[in-house]
């Protein structure tokens, strides 16, 4: 086998975990030409997401936008939340004026994403964010966004050449006291980069652990400390239930979603970056989201 073969084509190496966590992905809706369509409008997801899951031992799940009042039913309905990388946000989405420099853009998945980020911090459901992943979670916890960096000592231009992007590299450097040098193991690491949108101001709760040679935020990490509880129940997106009776919970669910929120985002793509070192990211979401699961009894059937 190749070394370049397709994660389908070589033998799953994965990760034995006695009750396998559902890790949900999120998706990204692409024109795409197939037989039935040209082009067909299709959620999409790279295959190398679906891989590190499950060579992590969890189960992926695709969770494409729904009505934003689904979005808390669908973070409960797993263990574990990977928002995955796609198009710009739109400028609106932080009042910001349009530069003009924003692509891709996509109303309904940016409204989703942040749903999806805000029920993941009510619920402490594991997060972690890539690329556009970690701008969702910045920008629904009140941050802004730098609408365009190519020019930057670390970000020149993105090539239009696949083979020039996946090839270009920068270094970073990581916060020693952080999760994410605790889970890679090191403070200097050089990455990807398939951005030209960055962090400008951190949204609450949110700490930048790691940083491009220019500056650019790279990592964050959510700190309980760095946001009053009291703020939370202000950002939520307004659901058609509200008023509602919240479902009852157990004494073991109560403490689960009372411990502090394991969120975090790196602006590389872990998931095509060396699989050993790399790896780890996925290793420590899906481990948190199994402890997190067998904290938690199953849920009633339904009769």
């Amino acid at each position: 086998m190749t070394a370049g073969a397709s994660p389908w084509q070589r033998p799953l190496e994965d990760r034995c975990l006695p009750d396998r966590p559902r890790i949900g992905l999120t998706s990204w809706r692409r024109a795409v030409r197939t037989m039935v369509g040209d082009p067909e409008q299709l959620y999409t997801l790279a295959e190398e997401y679906v891989d590190r899951v499950r060579r992590a031992g969890g189960v992926p799940l695709i969770l494409p936008p729904a009505p934003l009042a689904a979005a808390e039913e669908a973070v409960r309905s797993v263990d574990g939340l990977v928002l995955t990388g796609g198009g710009d946000f739109s400028p609106s989405c932080y009042a910001a004026r349009d530069e003009g420099v924003s692509d891709d853009i996509d109303h309904q998945e940016d409204a989703w994403d942040f749903a999806l980020v805000l029920a993941a911090r009510e619920t402490r459901v594991p997060f972690l964010g890539i690329c556009r992943g970690l701008q969702a979670l910045n920008l629904a916890l009140g941050g802004t966004l730098h609408q365009d960096i190519c020019g930057r000592e670390s970000h020149p231009p993105i090539s239009r050449v696949p083979e020039e992007v996946m090839a270009f590299r920068h270094s970073v450097t990581i916060a020693g006291e952080s999760r994410l040098a605790r889970v890679l193991g090191i403070t200097e690491r050089s990455v990807n980069s398939i951005h030209h949108q960055a962090v400008d101001r951190l949204g609450a709760g949110l700490v930048a652990v790691a940083h491009a040679p220019d500056g650019t935020v790279e990592g964050l990490e959510y700190r309980e400390d760095c946001e009053s509880r009291h703020s939370r129940g202000e950002e939520r997106v307004d659901s058609e239930d509200e008023g509602a009776e919240p479902p009852a919970r157990s004494a073991v669910e109560a403490a689960v979603e009372s411990a502090p929120w394991p969120a975090l985002a790196v602006q590389w793509h872990p998931e095509r970056m060396d699989p050993g070192r790399d790896q780890r990211i996925f290793d420590d979401l899906v481990e948190r989201a199994a402890a997190r699961r067998g904290a938690r009894p199953d849920p009633a059937p339904r009769v």
